[in-house]
């Protein structure tokens, strides 16, 4: 008897989820989404196709019929308002943008009202952003204080987080959010074996995000099974990072990393945008190539044209579909009637391309000039 209200509850969560946009992605993908098998799923699937709500045809999967979204938005008592909170800061990463516009695009596809607000780093007056709007639930985009949860999740609203928080030690487990994060830490173990096999044994992490400092540790543990004085693996973040982010001082960031290379044989870069592409530019000025001299991973998105076009080796990740996922997210909570705490992870890849290659059978002379 519990397979059948089991079904119920997971075609429930399909509709919710993915009716306004009348597509489903595939079972394998619906399977592991809920974490549920594959026979309880096309039971659910089987409820929606006996309700009239879905359809399908070969080679096109499953998708909404006219008549199920209409039957979805009549039963629709009020349409849901969620806000979304962004840094400052962020708004200035294309990256950033990108999430955020990909929810605004599932907001429009769920027919959710989003509001957004921008926060700066002093803000303390939580309840004067939200004014006098009445929210269904909350997003904070970025990395965010943990106060700013503490005030949106008071009355019981869900709450979803889209990166850390800045008390990232102990905030999760007081809080009551869902922090969605991208899944890189296999995936930054994988680049250390992959740099591993490949004979690299002084390895720099460079960042100008206090949240990424943490991946030279993960990519440290790919190299465990060496003695510890074998493997160098430093991370590295540019004074003047402490300053404001400006394309110019991330300019002058990218400069002030590439002149810190000293015989290192592989430079990861967890994130893109300027800082990046500027490393790629300072590397060619200083006449070190990859990877000849160095071999070069770089964290980047949709926004990251560079990527391609230098076939540099990159941790990759659909931004826009990370703000698509925390709307979602938001819809499932109040779909099941309770606002829920914990971690969950959106997928990331790592794509091997050229600039990666075998360390040098001697240390490469790297001492960049000014």
């Amino acid at each position: 008897m519990g397979r059948p209200s089991l079904s119920g509850k997971l075609s429930a969560q399909i509709l919710t989820e993915y009716g306004p946009s009348g597509l489903l992605p595939s079972e394998r993908e619906l399977a592991t989404r809920y974490g549920c098998s594959r026979l309880t799923l096309r039971k659910a699937l089987h409820l929606l196709h006996a309700s009239g709500l879905v359809s399908s045809a070969p080679r096109n999967g499953h998708f909404f019929t006219d008549a199920g979204r209409e039957s979805i938005l009549q039963t629709q008592r009020t349409t849901p308002t969620f806000m979304l909170f962004s840094m400052e800061e962020r708004l200035r990463d294309p990256a950033h943008t990108y999430m955020i516009g990909g929810a605004v695009h599932q907001a429009r596809l769920s027919h959710v009202n989003l509001v957004l607000r921008e926060l700066a780093d002093r803000d303390s007056d939580f309840d004067a952003l939200r004014g006098k709007v009445e929210a269904d639930g909350y997003i904070i985009a970025g990395a965010a204080p943990s106060a700013l949860v503490e005030a949106l999740t008071a009355d019981g609203k869900p709450c979803v987080v889209l990166g850390l928080l800045y008390e990232q030690a102990d905030a999760p487990a007081r809080l009551c959010c869902q922090q969605l994060l991208l899944g890189t830490t296999h995936i930054y173990r994988e680049v250390g074996r992959h740099l591993r096999e490949l004979h690299h044994r002084k390895i720099m992490v460079a960042y100008t995000y206090g949240e990424s400092r943490d991946i030279a540790e993960v990519i440290r543990s790919a190299f465990s099974s060496l003695p510890s004085g074998e493997v160098s693996i430093e991370a590295f973040c540019p004074p003047l990072m402490r300053q404001e982010r400006t394309p110019e001082t991330l300019r002058r960031a990218a400069f002030d990393t590439v002149r810190q290379l000293n015989g290192h044989t592989a430079l990861v870069v967890p994130e893109g945008h300027i800082y990046a592409l500027e490393i790629i530019r300072q590397l060619q000025c200083s006449r070190i190539r990859f990877p000849e001299d160095i071999s070069l991973v770089i964290q980047g998105c949709e926004t990251d044209w560079f990527l391609d076009s230098y076939q540099i080796s990159c941790v990759y990740a659909e931004y826009r579909d990370q703000g698509m996922a925390c709307i979602r997210e938001l819809l499932r909570q109040l779909n099941n009637g309770r606002s829920e705490a914990g971690v969950r992870y959106t997928p990331a890849q790592y794509i091997m391309r050229q600039s990666t290659g075998p360390a040098p059978a001697a240390a490469p002379d790297i001492h960049p000039g000014k």
